[in-house]
Order: structure tokens, then sequence, then C-alpha cells
């Protein structure tokens, strides 16, 4: 037909044109990344570390609560104990709940051991150390025991109360990290056993 043109495909799509990240490019989009993830790192590290330790914070809680709890039940039983297996303040390594008849914190032949938790696996930093507490409400402060003898090990008579002459306190914290917040847990005399900081100082 007289005055008709032949239109083809590419006329209506005109190509556009394509292309990729150039190596520049590239390499400035690498850079940038590997900064803002080594920027990320200590906030992962330092939030990884607060709920291990909250977490380890809640267990070593329900294991007080549980002595507490088994010295109650059992009437026949002159009360239970919680004991650190190191030897020493620092339950960490582990610790043992067990009946305690003769209310003296040690697992003697007529004793039932109640529940253990064994050592943590190889590298696990955290510490659970029996302190002292001094200061006033809203200023207290966390020292270690100075005669850890007679720290090892809490005690609870069938009536629930702890058996010794103060309240116990139990600092966690993270020996690899001491800058994270620690968490306090509280025996009070009537042996309830609360969270009673979870913002102190690591030492």
């Amino acid at each position: 037909m007289k005055g008709s043109s032949t239109m083809s495909s590419s006329d209506l799509c005109p190509r556009q044109q394509m292309h990729g990240f150039t190596l520049v490019e590239l390499m400035v989009t690498i850079v940038i990344l590997a900064i803002l993830t080594m920027a990320a790192i200590p906030s992962f590290s330092r939030l990884f570390t607060s709920n291990r330790l909250a977490t380890q914070t809640n267990e070593f809680k329900a294991a007080l609560q549980s002595a507490r709890s088994e010295a109650q039940r059992r009437g026949a039983v002159r009360g239970t104990s919680l004991r650190a297996t190191s030897g020493t303040e620092n339950y960490a390594p582990g610790w043992q709940v067990f009946t305690d008849d003769g209310l003296n914190g040690t697992l003697d032949s007529g004793d039932t051991l109640l529940r253990q938790q064994d050592a943590p696996p190889a590298g696990t930093t955290t510490t659970i150390r029996r302190v002292l507490r001094a200061g006033a409400a809203g200023a207290f402060t966390y020292s270690d025991a100075t005669a850890p003898a007679d720290r090892m090990v809490v005690t609870f008579n069938t009536q629930g109360q702890n058996m010794g002459s103060a309240p116990a306190f139990f600092r966690i914290c993270d020996s690899a990290m001491p800058t994270v917040a620690g968490r306090i847990i509280q025996v009070s005399i009537a042996g309830i056993v609360t969270l009673d900081s979870s913002t102190t100082v690591c030492p």
C-alpha cells in the first residue's frame, strides 16, 4: 500500500542498554560491607554475652529455688543444701543439691543427692561467685568473700529459711567480657530467692 512503511519489533521496543557492576564498584561495595560488619561485631558479642548471662542466672536461681522447695517438701529431713563442687566460693564449675540431715553443708553418707550441675564445656568464661554486699539501697557494691570456706554452701531448713547468719549474694559475670553488666542473686534470711541486680559492675 502506498505510503505504508514496515516497522520492526526493534523499532517498537527500543533495546535498552544493559550493564553490570564494574570491578571498582564491586570492590567499594565489599569494603563498605566489611566496615559495617566490623562495626557491628562488638554489639553482637555484647548482646550474645548478655543473653547467656541472663540464661545462666535463671538456671542458678532455679537451682536455689529447687533446693529450698525440697527442704520444705521433705518434712522428715532437716533441710537441704546447695554446695559448690569447686571447693571455693565459685559455683560456675558445678554444684550439688542434696538433703542435709545434719545441716552441716556436706553430702554425708545418710544424705541424698537430688541434683548435680556438672562443669561447663571447656572455654566457658562465666563465673558465679558468692560475694558480699555493702552500701545503701540504690548504691550497693559487691566484693569477693574474704572467707570463702564458709561461702561455698547455702543451707535451707524445713521452713525454707536460709541457715546462714546473713543473706547470701551471688554475682554472675563473664570474665572474657567484664564490661557487660553482671547479675546478682540474693537469698534472704527467709530463704526467698530474688534477682537483686541486673546492672552490677563486674571485676
